[in-house]
C-alpha cells in the first residue's frame, strides 16, 4: 500500500510540472474536462469548449479529446480549491476584468459565447 502511495504521489507532483505557463490547447483540454466534472458534473465540455481545439463532437456535445486520467488527477485538487475560495470575501474575487480577459486570449471566441461564459 505505500509503494502504491509513493507513486500515486510522484505521478500528481509530476503532473503538476508538467502544466505549461503558456496557454495551450493541451492544458486547457484537461482543465476544460476538470472544469466540467466539477461545475457541472458531466463529462461533456459544452460551457467551455472555446477554450481548446483539442476536442470531440458527438450528438451535439462537446468531449475532450484526450484520456481522462490526468483530469482525474486534478479534479480532487480543483475542488478542494473551490471550497476554499468561496470563504474569500466577495471583493477578493472581483479584482479583474474576466470578460475582457477572456476575449483578449480567445479572440476567436464569439462575443455571444464570451457573454454566457460560466464565470463561478
Amino acid at each position: 500500500m505505500k509503494q502504491g502511495f509513493k507513486v500515486f504521489f510522484l505521478v500528481w507532483l509530476v503532473y503538476l510540472f508538467y502544466l505549461s505557463p503558456q496557454i495551450a490547447w493541451n492544458e486547457n483540454r484537461h482543465l476544460d474536462l476538470v472544469h466540467s466534472i466539477v461545475n457541472e458534473g458531466s463529462f461533456q465540455i459544452d460551457k467551455y469548449h472555446y477554450n481548446t481545439g483539442d476536442k470531440s463532437e458527438y450528438k451535439g456535445h462537446y468531449y475532450a479529446g484526450a484520456a481522462p486520467g490526468t483530469a482525474f488527477l486534478a479534479t480532487p485538487v480543483y475542488f478542494l480549491f473551490k471550497q476554499i475560495y468561496n470563504f474569500l470575501p466577495e471583493t477578493r474575487k472581483d479584482n479583474y476584468n474576466k470578460k475582457y480577459y477572456l476575449k483578449s486570449i480567445k479572440a476567436e471566441a464569439p462575443l455571444k459565447f464570451v457573454l454566457k461564459f460560466p464565470y463561478k
